[in-house]
């Protein structure tokens, strides 16, 4: 009896021992499948996304307290402003709108910080209109360029540069305005960082008017033809028979 007392003693000492043990590793570990961590990180200490919706994923790192690496930690992802951009719970970053913001990743008390910067990089350019006749020195025409990223998001707040290739022709004010100056062509640039269009600006008067039958013909010192009136039998060459009020702009090669 003693020696099945004794042994029976020894078997509960002996289990209780491993179940210490067993509680010492969990505890030990960070949360069941990694060592104790000392330290998070990221590889950098920011991130740039240059258009709206763009993502990227972040990846961490961590010291254990042995200083050993381990990577891609389980870790809770925050924003500071999400009105900026969001993460997920897997720590993919959303850019919303242009500013700049951090992204935080918590394991416990253990912190890291990486800057998420989105600016909208323009690959597209366009102006609202790519021709502009003017008949009167001294008219204005207000021009208006749009700018979008590679998703095809609009530029919220684009910085635009309006130029004009030939000042004594027409020129242009910061807002897109351009104003007749001279008889001639000149064109007006719009740039934006790297990305330019193109508008064509005339400015010219009738040089020559030529009355035909129930229609009229007219050449403008910028050698544009023009033609109006009736058309049924399609003289205007325009190539319809539509009748014109107002003069209509005659293609160069147009034959007669």
């Amino acid at each position: 009896s003693l020696l099945n007392n004794t042994s029976s003693i020894r078997l509960f000492l002996a289990i209780r021992k491993l179940s210490l043990v067993l509680v010492a590793i969990v505890l030990g570990c960070d949360d069941g499948t990694s060592p104790p961590l000392s330290s998070l990180s990221f590889s950098s200490t920011s991130i740039t996304l240059s258009s709206l919706g763009e993502t990227y994923q972040l990846k961490i790192s961590a010291k254990t307290t042995g200083n050993g690496d381990f990577q891609n930690p389980s870790v809770e992802w925050s924003s500071v402003n999400t009105e900026i951009a969001e993460v997920s719970k897997t720590g993919l970053v959303t850019a919303v709108t242009n500013g700049t913001t951090e992204i935080v990743a918590r394991k416990g008390a253990l912190t890291a910080n990486i800057s998420v910067v989105v600016h909208q990089k323009p690959t597209n350019l366009v102006v609202s209109i790519n021709k502009v006749r003017f008949e009167n020195i001294g008219d204005t025409a207000q021009l208006y360029a749009a700018a979008s990223d590679a998703l095809g998001n609009v530029l919220l707040d684009p910085n635009l540069n309006w130029i004009s290739s030939n000042t004594s022709v027409a020129t242009v004010s910061p807002s897109g305005l351009v104003t007749a100056i001279n008889l001639g062509t000149t064109d007006i640039a719009v740039e934006v960082e790297n990305v330019s269009a193109m508008t064509n600006i005339t400015v010219s008067h009738w040089d020559r008017i030529t009355p035909g039958y129930k229609m009229t013909c007219g050449i403008r010192t910028s050698h544009e033809v023009y033609c109006w009136g009736n058309n049924e039998h399609g003289q205007i060459g325009d190539g319809t028979t539509t009748e014109h009020d107002r003069p209509k702009a005659i293609a160069e090669d147009r034959l007669w």
